[in-house]
C-alpha cells in the first residue's frame, strides 16, 4: 500500500512527514492518476543504480480525505506575494526529464515563493545494506527536475496526480543502488517544510 502524510504534530502549521516504503508501482511515470510515493514502474536502470522521480502529494488522497487538514500544508503557506507588490506567479509546463518522471503535462509551481521556500529533508531507514544514495533536497529554480524537485499544480488526468483537487504535489529524484539490474523498494522518513511563509 502507497504511503500517505502522517498527520501533522499537534501545534505544527508548516510541515508534512512521509514514513515507510516507497515500493516499486505498477505504473509508468506517465500514467495518471499515480499512487502517492511510489517508484515509476519504467524508471531508469544505469549501471547499479536507477533513478526514480517519486510524486508526494501535499494531501492525502481520496475525496473522504480532503477535508482532513492534518494532511496538508496550511492556506497561509501558500505565499507568492514577496517581494511585495509583485503579481502572483501562473504555473508554467514542466521541461520533459531525460528519465521518466516528469511530463511536459505537468504544470510546475517552482517560481512560486512558497515553493522556493520549500526545503526537503530525507533519511533512510535503515533495513540492512543502504541503499538511498541521493535525494533532492530544495526545489529548483524553473521547470527543469535535473535542477531540483518539482511542485506541481494537480491537474485532471494531465498533471501531479491526475485527480484534479488543485493541490499542490511534490516530485522529488531519487538515486537509488538497483538490486541486479532490476528496480527495488527502500525505507524512507521524509519531512516537507515550508520554513517561511506570509505570517513571517
Amino acid at each position: 500500500m502507497a504511503i500517505t502524510p502522517l498527520d501533522r504534530p499537534a501545534e505544527s502549521t508548516q510541515i508534512l512527514r512521509y514514513r515507510g516504503v516507497i515500493a516499486v508501482s505498477g505504473k509508468n511515470a506517465n500514467v495518471y492518476p499515480q499512487d502517492s510515493a511510489v517508484i515509476p514502474a519504467n524508471s531508469t536502470i544505469t549501471g547499479t543504480f536507477f533513478d526514480a522521480y517519486v510524486r508526494f502529494p501535499l494531501f492525502k488522497l481520496g475525496a473522504a480525505n480532503l477535508d482532513d487538514k492534518r494532511h496538508e500544508l496550511p492556506l497561509f503557506v501558500y505565499d507568492d506575494n514577496q517581494p511585495a507588490g509583485a503579481a502572483p506567479h501562473a504555473t508554467v509546463a514542466c521541461a520533459a526529464s531525460a528519465t521518466p518522471g516528469v511530463n511536459v503535462t505537468d504544470l510546475s509551481l517552482n517560481d512560486t515563493t512558497w515553493a522556493q521556500n520549500l526545503q526537503i529533508l530525507c533519511h533512510e531507514i535503515p533495513t540492512g545494506t543502504p541503499l538511498m544514495l541521493s535525494c533532492d533536497s530544495a526545489v529548483a529554480q524553473g521547470s527543469d527536475i535535473a535542477n531540483g524537485a518539482q511542485v506541481v499544480l494537480d491537474n485532471a488526468t494531465t498533471s501531479g496526480m491526475g485527480t484534479g483537487t488543485g493541490l499542490p504535489v511534490l516530485i522529488v529524484h531519487f538515486r537509488v543502488l538497483a538490486n541486479v539490474a532490476a528496480l527495488q523498494a527502500f525505507n524512507v522518513d521524509l519531512t516537507i517544510e515550508v520554513r517561511h511563509s506570509n505570517h513571517r
